[in-house]
């Protein structure tokens, strides 16, 4: 069974949300495999991204397919 938000299609309803401290990269790939739907980050400041902070873009990295 299908699943859309907007003009997005998933391939079903199980959604990962977004956690912070337990969503990273290595959760969020077993998750993948695993079948969820959809797959969220951590959510991050935008000031540290605008500045480049390391662990900020150390959280954000993906090994996944973005929408």
């Amino acid at each position: 069974m299908t699943f859309k938000i907007g003009n997005i299609e998933l391939k079903n309803r199980i959604v990962l949300a977004p956690m912070a401290g337990i969503s990273n990269t290595s959760y969020r790939k077993i998750i993948k495999e695993m079948g969820a739907g959809l797959i969220y980050a951590e959510m991050v400041s935008d000031k540290a991204i605008m500045y480049g902070n390391e662990k900020t873009i150390e959280l954000l990295k993906h090994g996944l397919k973005i929408l």
